[in-house]
């Protein structure tokens, strides 16, 4: 907060000066406060406050603040009980102011420029029912103005630019229920304005860029419908001689994603009827109003998976021009919308949205502390499995080893002993068998010499006896041939 705030509020055109004094630092060294805006003690007391709870204790701050409120009433009544509450005022009026500069350290609350409530009506009632919401009004008008830096504890959100809305109205009522509500409007203008970066910390959204609109009927109504899951979404309304404009830039960011919107739009009509519709086309969205709804349950988040149409059309009697786009990108969803308006005399105005779900992605993040938890279980789990199973061996390994080399020492000196017997059964049974065969094999040699003898005795008698036979014929066949010849020629 402090001057880096109130050179923010003059660049984004608001006149600090005509909020509160910015005071000049005088000799004293002034003290510095959590919010960071650096008070130093001025003339005018009345208009700087200080206050400390004492060393150690929380100190509160305020510069240049000024506070004023109040309300009247020629009646009022209102009760209040478990099951909800009533109230009811007559002729009241009511409203605040409050510039400068203050910090509660006790609640927190910060406020840093201007902030302005009023509200005035004829009559008004409001009741809160188990079952649903009600109000009516009439000759009502309210307006609220908060211009620089605001954190409001209660509700837990952080404001930062300029905000103003306004409306009013001759008669007005409103029922709201779970599944939707419906309204209706006689003579009634609302205004509303935002420019510059919102946070919502209870829905975790931020609004960051500018939003504006207008808009004065003489009668109209109009109702939203949804199911308890806002898988379902549908909306509609009649108005008659009204006229409307909006310009809308901005970005709204949550946990999941982000929306995109860019929007211009101004029309005048005498009569006008519109409506508009979303659905969305998923396994969980099915059986929750199916057999979800009968058993009184819901299907898991990742089963939010596939796609969402919508779309919306009204029909006018008037002159109308405008576009817009409406863009969704996160882990939930992701969707692209578009609207066109033109039209003179007899008008149309139509847009189409398409996207899909992204359950399974959503469910991980709503999800991902158990996911990292899970995931952390099961890798100690493994590391101590692997890490007793190490022990395990090693324990073991060094139970059986002292075995093992006890067990050896006996073994070897009976396996020696048994290879020594054993070498010298083989060296026995080695020298017998030589001897055994060095005395058969002198039998075997003189018994196959006296063969071989006798055999070559035969052989050389037979061949004798062969070739002395062999010599006689040859002597006679060579007789005989020389007596044939000469007998012949002779």
């Amino acid at each position: 907060m402090g001057k880096e705030h109130d050179a923010w509020l003059e660049g984004l055109g608001v006149k600090v000066s005509d909020y509160y004094d910015l005071w000049e630092e005088e000799q004293s060294p002034g003290l510095e406060y959590p919010t960071g805006a650096r008070l130093t003690r001025a003339e005018r007391h009345s208009e700087t406050e200080v206050s400390a709870a004492g060393a150690g204790g929380a100190s509160s701050a305020a510069r240049g603040v000024y506070k004023s409120s109040g309300r009247v009433s020629a009646w009022d009544y209102s009760e209040k009980d478990q099951d909800g509450s009533l109230s009811a005022s007559v002729l009241s009026a009511e409203g605040s102011v409050q510039r400068g500069y203050e910090y509660n350290p006790a609640t927190g609350a910060v406020m840093d420029g201007i902030k302005v409530k009023e509200k005035a009506s004829a009559f008004e009632f409001n009741e809160v029912t188990p079952w649903g919401d009600g109000s009516a009004s009439f000759m009502k008008a309210e307006g609220s103005l908060v211009a620089g830096y605001e954190y409001d504890p209660e509700s837990q959100v952080e404001f930062q630019g300029v905000k103003a809305n306004g409306s009013a109205s001759v008669f007005e009522d409103k029922i709201q229920g779970k599944y939707g509500d419906v309204s209706a409007q006689i003579l009634s203008f609302n205004a509303s304005r935002k420019t510059g970066k919102e946070t919502d910390e209870k829905n975790g959204k931020i609004f960051l860029g500018t939003a504006n609109s207008a808009e004065a009927k003489v009668a109209g109504a109009s109702y939203n419908a949804h199911t308890e899951d806002g898988s379902v979404k549908m909306s509609g309304g009649v108005t008659a001689l009204s006229a409307s404009a909006n310009v809308d830039a901005n970005v709204v960011v949550d946990k999941y994603g982000m929306d995109i919107n860019a929007d211009v739009n101004a029309e005048a009509n005498m009569f006008k009827v519109e409506a508009k519709g979303e659905v969305r086309l998923t396994p969980k969205a099915l059986f929750d109003n199916t057999v979800g709804w009968a058993l009184g349950t819901t299907a898991p988040d990742f089963l939010d998976f596939g796609p969402v149409l919508g779309a919306k059309g009204a029909l006018y009697e008037g002159a109308g021009i405008g576009f817009g786009g409406k863009y969704r990108l996160g882990v939930d969803e992701i969707n692209v919308g578009s609207s066109v308006n033109l039209g003179f005399g007899e008008g149309a105005k139509a847009g189409l949205t398409a996207g899909w779900r992204l359950g399974p992605l959503k469910y991980a993040v709503d999800n991902k502390d158990a996911i990292v938890e899970t995931a952390s279980n099961i890798e100690n789990a493994v590391v101590q499995e692997v890490s007793q199973t190490v022990s395990a061996v090693s324990d073991f390994a060094s139970s059986i080893a002292p075995m093992a080399v006890n067990a050896t020492q006996p073994v070897e000196t009976q396996s020696s002993q048994e290879v020594s017997a054993l070498a010298a059964t083989v060296s026995g049974f080695a020298s017998s068998a030589a001897s055994i065969a060095a005395n058969t094999t002198q039998s075997v040699g003189t018994e196959v010499c006296q063969e071989v003898s006798t055999a070559a005795s035969t052989v050389s008698n037979i061949a004798s006896s062969a070739a002395s036979s062999v010599g006689e014929a040859a002597q006679g066949i060579a007789s005989a041939a020389t007596d044939t010849w000469n007998s012949l020629f002779s």
